[in-house]
């Protein structure tokens, strides 16, 4: 019975380990690779969708993940720019990205914080 026990404490504990080494991976990531080429736009069209309630921006993707994504800037002073409603989702991008000039970086790392937590939910 104790060398099962102290085997469950081992196993926990490497499985502990390896979901903190996988966050920080993550965390290093958001700083290093963001912004991807679609996440340009995903980003600003799901803080367009907290803001204003319509989810009709972008019509080639649900809008659950960015919505999601866009959490974090709820809180935060990031700003949607006021983009015309455009059938090109960069414009979106172009619009985020000069409404926030100096933080905008911040901005995309943050929207991928949500989805660190995926992996122990």
């Amino acid at each position: 019975m104790q060398n099962q026990l102290q085997t469950s404490k081992r196993f926990w504990s490497a499985i502990g380990v390896l979901l903190l080494f996988q966050f920080c991976l993550g965390l290093y990531s958001a700083q290093k690779l963001t912004v991807t080429h679609d996440e340009y736009w995903h980003l600003p069209v799901g803080l367009l969708g907290w803001e204003t309630g319509k989810f009709d921006y972008d019509r080639l993707n649900p809008p659950l993940i960015r919505t999601w994504a866009a959490v974090p800037l709820l809180f935060t002073a990031a700003k949607t720019g006021n983009p015309a409603h455009s059938s090109d989702p960069a414009d979106y991008g172009d619009a985020f990205l000069r409404a926030n000039p100096e933080r905008f970086h911040q901005y995309y790392a943050l929207g991928q914080f949500p989805f660190l937590f995926f992996p122990v939910a």
